[in-house]
């Protein structure tokens, strides 16, 4: 459901998020500025060029997908990294073709360039957290206990976040350089262009997951079990490729939303020089842990239900804890898609009713200070957690697999792991997420109720 169909829903959001900040920004455009940034080019050409990126980024996708089953036969880890680097190689080589034949600005293609480059490179720094060096070091430390992990995973995951922002803010420098605030924009296209491809191989990950799941509860041989381990060395989750689509569309629309104000004069726009716009600079900042503290503790109160109702089937259903009784897994269904969805309710109405409310007390300029202030915030939140979670996740999967010591989960120091994994587990499939879906959430909230 997470990895997923939850991740889908927001790569999808951000998606169609750089095509609606493209359209605003490209609309705030006199044709002055066309002229000048983009010569013998038309507005129209601009509105029209997401679209057909996104067309020819599908059809890559498509190809990747066919190669994916062309190359089976070969290691997983050819298949699927071979077919996701050709899929974008396609996309680039297309684009660059039909905009050279269209005669269109070849900045605008260096700007495309930037983002499928730069995305790329974040969802790879995001899985070494997952399975490099990182994870052994952090294994390492389940031999001093419990505490020793969570410190050792904390240290990691705060010191994770500075490279990923570093590539998409250098990104986004470049893109700026090449074509403007459009060109911000349009690298989100040619970062998302591909989307096909990569939820694909995020799909990959997690039928794999299961299909593990379903062998050690069939009991099935450990030839079987064996063969879907080996798969999952290869699991590929997209978490960090979704916070780096994340953050660029969100800072695209937030291009968007000062393009307004700039251009309707609807107040004032100028930086730190105005006390209101710190003010709205630390509301967004402060915001963003607010939310975060409510979503871990929606997820305690979740997982604490759940633990009474396993404990009330073991107290109450005959042989279970024999493997003879049947459990009752609906019920535990039932309990986590309530809770979810029930919790969920004040963080969103938090998210939504602060951009309201500063816009209308505080205006425009402390609404965009806190847009810009839970962006700086949250994306470093979002690359904190997934990549905390990521490791203590990648060092009890080491430890099981008997890397350290031998040990292959009966010792203390995969009985820490577990601990680690278990925190890890609401940092990477909860906050991470959920800063995601946040940062493009207050932006396009903002936007909806700006005075056109």
């Amino acid at each position: 459901m997470g990895d997923l169909a939850g991740m889908g829903a927001d790569i999808y959001e951000s998606y169609i998020g750089s095509i609606v900040a493209i359209f605003i920004i490209t609309t705030t455009m006199t044709i002055a500025n066309v002229k000048n940034l983009f010569p013998n080019m038309s507005q129209d050409m601009l509105f029209s060029l997401p679209l057909l990126l996104f067309i020819i980024g599908l059809a890559a996708s498509f190809i990747g997908i066919v190669l994916i089953n062309i190359f089976k036969s070969m290691r997983p880890t050819f298949a699927v990294n071979f077919s996701e680097i050709s899929a974008r190689i396609l996309f680039l080589c297309g684009s660059g073709y039909y905009m050279y034949q269209a005669n269109y600005n070849l900045n605008i293609f260096w700007a495309i360039l930037s983002g499928a480059i730069s995305g790329f490179a974040v969802d790879r720094i995001t899985e070494f957290y997952r399975y490099g060096k990182p994870v052994k070091k952090v294994a390492e430390s389940t031999k001093f206990g419990t505490a020793i992990n969570i410190i050792s995973g904390l240290a990691v995951g705060l010191g994770s976040s500075w490279l990923p922002i570093l590539i998409i803010m250098t990104s986004a420098f470049a893109s700026f350089n090449f074509a403007g605030y459009y060109g911000v924009a349009i690298s989100a296209v040619g970062m998302l262009a591909t989307v096909g491809i990569t939820v694909t191989i995020s799909a990959f990950g997690s039928i794999v997951d299961n299909a593990c799941g379903i062998s050690k509860m069939a009991q099935l041989g450990s030839s079987d079990r064996k063969a879907c381990e080996s798969l999952g060395a290869y699991n590929r989750s997209g978490k960090g490729f979704a916070i780096a689509a994340s953050v660029i569309t969100s800072l695209s629309l937030f291009i968007a939303y000062y393009q307004i104000v700039h251009v309707r004069n609807l107040g004032k726009t100028s930086g730190t020089d105005d006390p209101i716009v710190i003010v709205g600079l630390f509301l967004g900042a402060a915001i963003i842990f607010a939310i975060a503290s409510l979503i871990l503790k929606s997820v305690s109160k979740a997982a604490g239900q759940m633990v009474t109702e396993i404990r009330r089937q073991f107290r109450e259903i005959p042989g279970l804890l024999s493997s003879t009784g049947k459990p009752d897994t609906a019920r535990c269904v039932e309990i986590a898609a309530n809770v979810a969805l029930r919790e969920m309710i004040v963080p969103i109405l938090l998210a939504v009713m602060t951009p309201v409310l500063i816009g209308t007390v505080l205006g425009v300029g402390a609404l965009g200070g806190t847009l810009l202030g839970a962006l700086i915030t949250g994306v470093s939140l979002a690359f904190f957690t997934t990549n905390a979670g990521g490791v203590w996740d990648g060092a009890k999967k080491y430890i099981k697999s008997g890397q350290l010591d031998g040990d292959k989960g009966s010792g203390p120091a995969y009985q820490a792991a577990i601990v680690g994994d278990t925190v890890g587990d609401s940092f990477k499939g909860a906050v991470g997420p959920a800063m995601n879906v946040l940062l493009k959430l207050m932006v396009i909230v903002a936007l909806a109720m700006i005075k056109w």
